[in-house]
């Protein structure tokens, strides 16, 4: 690897590996694991922007780097039927009490075992950092690696999830990637799951085909030529909301190295699925999967398993409403098409 890139990647390695040398003894000294690892994360974010791009060191992260919080892996050593990974920011308290208090709630109320789990990167304040660690001592649901929270590292967060599944929870059968600003209906989930055959091989979720990708340098999402020079991006499900067996989250962790990475989580993921020969499938014969807001209707909600853009306050309230309403009062097959979904 010659040239800036490779000294850039021996540079990660050797402050990651320093790292884990050192851990044992920081581990006796809760602060100093903060302040050692605010200083790491400084480090790689400074050569990363140096070289122009967001991924030389994500391999690095991956591999050399140790979880700075994970859960107690005793919760998988019986294998829920569900894992659920939520991407969300470290500076959203709010809404990560607001997911626990609402739909993650019910997880153990379900015909299956659910659990929820929070995907985080490490923040630049380290007094934000101590916080998220006390949240963590109370809650034991935050899964954290050293990288720089940014939007630029999305990918890396969901390999960072895989790579925890893979290592520490690999009985479970399902595992879901959603983000914080999603209502997820776990028991319609649970229902639609338990009726497909697919318990190994699948990816489902709001599936995207023949998606262009955004070329207005001005766009969040842009993606240039460089990054991706194709047309058109691979059949994907959308990030808001996805779900795939067990043994194919362990698969795209295994080939993401082989992938160029990028920004956009979901496309990497339809990436390295394509790569594997896997393509979305559906699981139910209408719509259950929307990156939209869906506007509130019990019988529409109770038959739906994501609807996005939702505020923590207005989750709260939609969870509610939803608990209050009974699914038998929606014996209607054609409630979905009278609506116009």
């Amino acid at each position: 690897m010659p040239g800036r890139e490779g000294r850039i990647h021996r540079a990660c390695s050797f402050v990651y590996k320093l790292g884990r040398c050192m851990l044992v003894f920081l581990l006796k000294h809760k602060w100093k694991v903060l302040l050692f690892y605010s200083v790491i994360s400084l480090v790689v974010i400074l050569l990363s922007n140096n070289s122009g791009k967001h991924f030389n060191c994500y391999k690095v992260v991956l591999s050399q780097s140790a979880f700075t919080l994970k859960p107690n892996q005793k919760v998988c050593c019986t294998g829920p039927f569900l894992v659920v990974l939520v991407s969300v920011s470290a500076n959203q308290i709010e809404t990560r009490r607001a997911i626990r208090d609402t739909w993650a709630s019910n997880g153990a109320e379900l015909e299956e075992k659910v659990v929820t789990y929070f995907l985080l990167g490490f923040p630049q304040d380290i007094t934000l950092q101590a916080k998220l660690v006390l949240e963590h001592e109370k809650y034991g649901d935050i899964i954290q690696k050293p990288f720089q929270e940014s939007y630029q590292n999305m990918t890396i967060k969901t390999l960072m999830g895989f790579e925890w599944v893979k290592n520490f929870c690999n009985k479970t059968t399902y595992v879901m990637k959603t983000e914080g600003d999603v209502l997820v209906n776990l028991e319609h989930l649970l229902f639609l799951l338990k009726k497909t055959n697919h318990r190994k091989g699948l990816y489902t979720g709001l599936v995207k085909l023949a998606e262009e990708p955004n070329r207005n340098q001005d766009n969040r999402i842009y993606v240039s030529w460089d990054e991706y020079p194709g047309y058109f991006y691979p059949p994907y499900c959308s990030g808001t909301g996805y779900v795939l067996s067990q043994n194919l989250v362990a698969q795209v962790f295994e080939v993401a190295h082989r992938v160029k990475t990028m920004k956009l989580e979901d496309v990497f993921v339809g990436m390295c699925l394509q790569m594997l020969d896997i393509l979305p499938s559906y699981i139910s014969s209408t719509p259950v999967f929307f990156d939209t807001f869906v506007p509130y209707s019990p019988c529409i909600y109770k038959q739906i398993v994501t609807s996005h853009g939702i505020k923590p306050a207005e989750m709260e309230i939609l969870w509610q409403l939803l608990k209050q309403y009974s699914k038998s009062h929606c014996r209607d097959e054609n409630y979905f098409h009278k609506h116009g979904f």
